[in-house]
């Protein structure tokens, strides 16, 4: 049974006639009699009385028509659904990346998208790198957005903007005084204004003799401190390390030291007091959009790819 067949009986039961149903359906009435015939073989039941006239519906085919008409009504449905998918009515965007990205890069763009296509459930899996990694081939998430790219083949990666750093020193550290020429303000890296931010980055070296606050990434201090002496020169003082940027920014504003922050940080996070900022000669990071290879992430996924792109160009 197929639904060429169901249309055809239902239109048989419904003009009460093999030749005007033949007509609406534009085939022969010879053909739609042998489709009819051979459906009632395949049942072992007669669905139409053909001795009468007007031509009569049996018991058997009222049961067929009864199932027919909700198997219909299912393909329906399954058509409307595909359909409001694929023209974003409804549906679910699985997003997955770290907490630090979630809570900065991602709030405008996410925000943006819900407002245009309020009708699609977004899911945001907050996790590190390596978990995404197995959120994405287990296809538990569309797409991830993170620092740095996947090793491997099984991923796609598209880069979408390099994260600056920036040094940030608290407001009332003498050190700002003696670098007058090289500060920038948030306002200046929240608007883009290039003009106002130095040609030259700072010599890290001023910050010699700085308590620095440093996150971890699952690093030692020992590893931290080579790594920045691998960089600038000089190995650090390090009075503290944080799991999190927000925690780490909290104890610069205290006075406690000086830190590292990401540009998006300064840019997207809601914070109501600032610090005093030297663009950092180094340390550059790449954000990537990754998904699984060979793998259709779907309509509202790519939607959201360029909507985010948008924001970061």
């Amino acid at each position: 049974m197929n639904s060429q067949q169901i249309r055809y009986v239902m239109t048989v039961a419904e003009e009460k006639s093999f030749s005007k149903a033949a007509r609406k359906l534009f085939i022969t009435q010879p053909s739609l009699s042998q489709v009819i015939s051979k459906l009632e073989t395949q049942l072992d039941a007669q669905l139409f009385d053909r001795s009468t006239n007007p031509l009569q519906i049996t018991q058997a085919g009222r049961i067929f028509l009864k199932h027919a008409k909700e198997i219909c009504l299912r393909e329906e449905m399954i058509k409307n659904e595909i359909s409001e998918i694929s023209e974003l009515k409804s549906g679910i965007l699985n997003i997955g990346t770290t907490p630090f990205l979630a809570s900065c890069l991602l709030v405008p763009s996410i925000t943006s998208f819900n407002r245009k296509y309020n009708n699609i459930s977004i899911r945001i899996s907050e996790e590190e790198p390596e978990n995404l990694k197995k959120l994405i081939l287990e296809g538990n998430i569309d797409i991830a957005v993170t620092k740095g790219k996947f090793s491997s083949e099984l991923f796609s990666s598209e880069k979408i903007m390099s994260d600056r750093l920036y040094i940030a020193v608290a407001e009332n550290n003498p050190i700002n005084r003696t670098l007058t020429s090289f500060r920038i303000s948030a306002d200046d890296i929240k608007n883009n204004m290039i003009r106002k931010i130095p040609e030259k980055p700072v010599d890290m070296a001023v910050f010699r003799k700085e308590k620095f606050l440093v996150l971890k990434h699952d690093k030692t201090v020992e590893e931290i401190a080579d790594k920045f002496s691998e960089d600038f020169g000089f190995k650090p003082d390090i009075a503290m390390c944080a799991n999190h940027i927000q925690t780490l920014f909290s104890f610069v504003l205290s006075g406690m030291g000086v830190a590292l922050i990401p540009e998006m940080f300064i840019k997207f996070s809601n914070i109501m007091y600032n610090a005093v900022y030297y663009q950092a000669d180094a340390w550059c990071s790449d954000i990537f959009i990754i998904s699984k290879k060979d793998r259709n992430i779907g309509r509202a996924a790519n939607e959201y790819k360029n909507m985010l792109k948008l924001r970061t160009a």
